[in-house]
């Protein structure tokens, strides 16, 4: 029983770590470009989380079902572990693509899609804003010319527009940065996991994952699954640093704190802020 319940548990972490990084991404994809301005409720964020663990729990099942304990003396170890057991091997190799397709290629390509899709709007709306602050500017030098020379009230004009190109600049860099750390962190990741154990199930892992006679199968299983539980975690942090309305969030948390750093001020508050 423990068996089926601790694999049962590490499987279920992964497939709830990729649906949520799926759902984050379209998620972004609905509010910035299908409809700016709509929040997701409460009850629908409860209802889809409860949905992405349904799935998840129901992904998980073939192969919570065919865990048992299997002892190994032909080398010589003591004591049972805790393996697979299928009835037959293409019941196996099924099961093994199917967590291939809906645990990283189809989440890849819907973060890739909604990620591409966010940022081509946040760059049309950078380049908006851009051509803005130009007419701005030129507008700003005619009534300049026309005055008769620079004025102080005219030199400051257009250092504030100098100053909010930059900061545009600097915010899509910021973006695009961000957008694209994670899909890559997500592929880099999660895809050393799906290839180990694609390899482990299609070919001989006796003689491909071995060395000087020594079988590193379940050494690079525990490394490659610990690597895709690490995409779980980097990409939620990112999603942070691009959402300006939950880092004030945690700012306005630690404000409150006496022992919250020094940098975090106890009179600080919350400001409205956009996405660019």
């Amino acid at each position: 029983m423990l068996c089926r319940v601790v694999g049962g548990i590490q499987a279920i972490g992964l497939f709830i770590g990729t649906f949520s990084l799926c759902a984050i991404a379209i998620d972004r994809y609905f509010r910035l470009v299908i409809a700016p301005g709509s929040p997701l409720r409460k009850v629908n964020a409860i209802r889809i989380t409860i949905l992405l663990w349904i799935i998840s729990i129901l992904a998980t099942l073939p192969y919570v079902y065919h865990m048992k304990m299997k002892k190994y003396p032909a080398i010589n170890v003591c004591g049972e572990f805790c393996t697979e057991k299928w009835p037959n091997v293409h019941s196996k190799r099924i099961y093994t693509l199917f967590v291939l397709a809906i645990q990283f290629v189809i989440p890849f390509t819907i973060m890739t899609i909604c990620y591409q899709a966010v940022f081509s709007f946040l760059r049309r709306r950078a380049k908006s804003r851009l051509t803005s602050i130009a007419q701005q500017a030129n507008l700003l030098y005619v009534v300049a010319a026309t005055a008769g020379g620079d004025t102080q009230q005219h030199k400051e004009q257009l250092t504030h527009l100098i100053e909010q190109k930059r900061r545009v600049l600097q915010q899509r860099r910021r973006v695009t940065l961000i957008l694209v750390s994670m899909v890559v962190i997500f592929g880099i990741t999660s895809l050393p996991h799906n290839i180990v154990s694609t390899l482990m199930e299609f070919t001989d892992s006796q003689d491909l994952l071995a060395y000087n006679g020594n079988d590193y199968t379940y050494l690079l299983n525990l490394i490659t699954h610990f690597l895709a539980m690490l995409s779980c975690v980097a990409n939620p942090l990112l999603y942070a640093f691009l959402n300006p309305e939950f880092r004030e969030l945690i700012l306005n948390g630690l404000a409150g704190i006496k022992w919250a750093p020094r940098f975090v001020s106890r009179t600080w508050q919350p400001t409205q802020t956009t996405v660019v």
